[in-house]
């Protein structure tokens, strides 16, 4: 569940008036990602202020991401005007963010080269930021010099009545530095990510398999490869006409072409277009469109399927790829080996 609070800044730059909206969302376990789905804005009332409240979220791994049309009441909708900062000891430290727009057709918008462009946000966009870089409430904050308005995000864990802060703040010029952090980037010209965790890279060939893994120290690892390369086999039985034939699919039988990247502080988003190869008598049948969002320690499909990376450690038979959909097995255990089975 999330609250936000719109804050509008007087001469002072404390808070005049507050405003409040509540939201249900869909939350998953631990290191799924947290989507909160949010309640239109209620008019902003006068209220009294909330005591102070320190922080209690633990939720290490879990992204926060909000639907710019949560974010009513803000003079602008440019994105180059926002910060967002969290409450530390009592003062406002800028965290990593970013703003992801999306197109008509709900896709994310995305590049060639990846780089962050700033667009005036529409009510279908996402604005994003770590759930474990929250922080606390305070009492009375004062905004930052040149800042009008600022909107408080409450993020909270159902499960265990958790809870964390961030506010979203508003400049009508020359904003401050933003956070200096960057957790995730995906290189094109090499075919990797890499993330402050792990480093992910693909092949070179058409087929653009998963070609290697590595933990980084920081997560326990020792940046070793972790795998080799990833396997896969699918036999399908074919009947046409009478006739009945079966044929083997492995991981260099899909053909992949980028449909482009962006590389923001929270994440690094990558969208490839898939087609199977049938073989020398058939054309290449289009597969659809798959999209990658890589964390500080997770790398996350949208079906949900998520690769879990952050206690890997330097046992390869500790890194899992879990399922959550219908009819989900057991995780299961990668070894690091190159088998037939």
């Amino acid at each position: 569940m999330a609250t936000t609070r719109n804050r509008s800044g007087g001469a002072s730059g404390r808070a005049q008036g507050v405003g409040g909206i509540r939201a249900g969302g869909v939350h998953r376990r631990v290191r799924i990602a947290l989507l909160l789905a949010m309640l239109p804005l209620a008019p902003p009332v006068q209220a009294e202020r909330p005591g102070p409240e320190p922080k209690s979220l633990t939720r290490l791994h879990d992204p926060v991401v909000i639907r710019t049309s949560e974010l009513g009441g803000l003079p602008g909708r440019w994105t180059a005007g926002y910060r967002v900062y969290a409450v530390r000891q009592g003062r406002l430290e800028p965290i990593p963010y970013q703003f992801d727009e999306r197109g008509r057709d709900g896709e994310l918008v995305l590049s060639d080269g990846g780089a962050e462009v700033d667009f005036t946000f529409d009510d279908d966009d996402e604005l994003v930021f770590m759930a474990k870089d929250t922080g606390d409430r305070a009492a009375a904050i004062k905004l930052p010099g040149g800042a009008d308005a600022a909107l408080e995000i409450e993020v909270t864990d159902p499960t265990l009545a958790e809870r964390g802060w961030a506010c979203l703040v508003h400049f009508p010029a020359d904003p401050p530095p933003p956070s200096p952090l960057r957790y995730a980037t995906f290189d094109a010209a090499h075919d990797e990510a890499r993330a402050l965790f792990y480093e992910v890279s693909y092949s070179h060939e058409r087929s653009n398999f998963l070609a290697g893994v590595r933990i980084a120290s920081e997560a326990g690892g020792t940046g070793e490869p972790l795998i080799d390369r990833l396997l896969m086999r699918v036999s399908p039985t074919f009947s046409f006409l009478g006739a009945t034939w079966g044929t083997t699919f492995t991981e260099e039988s899909f053909s992949v072409v980028s449909d482009g990247i962006k590389n923001g502080p929270v994440r690094a988003v990558r969208r490839v277009r898939q087609s199977l190869d049938l073989g020398k008598w058939f054309p290449e049948m289009p597969n659809g469109k798959v999209t990658t969002y890589y964390y500080f320690s997770s790398s996350s499909l949208p079906r949900p399927r998520t690769l879990y990376l952050a206690d890997a450690g330097s046992d390869p038979g500790n890194w899992t790829s879990s399922g959550t959909g219908p009819g989900t097995r057991r995780p299961a255990l990668l070894d690091g080996l190159v088998t037939a089975g």
